[in-house]
């Protein structure tokens, strides 16, 4: 890793644990897979167009350095109380 990858990446978590801070994530971090890099997020949000502007807005993502913007739906409903 670069230091300018670095300092991308220290970004990339600050703006992560601020959406957390607010509530909007749950958990993240990287996923310990030894084939590849990545990491995982697991959100509470309203709808699509919150998920898409959280990613859009990632530091690592307007760096080019996070490339993927996958995301995938889950009905919590059933988990909650």
């Amino acid at each position: 890793m670069t230091p300018g990858e670095r300092q991308v990446m220290m970004e990339h978590v600050a703006y992560w644990k601020a959406r957390l801070d607010e509530g909007k994530v749950l958990v993240f971090g990287p996923v310990l897979d030894p084939k590849e890099v990545f990491g995982i997020a697991i959100v509470e949000i309203k709808d699509e167009a919150e998920i898409r502007s959280l990613i859009a807005n990632d530091p690592a993502v307007k760096a080019g350095v996070h490339v993927k913007d996958e995301f995938y739906p889950m009905d919590s409903r059933t988990f909650r109380k």
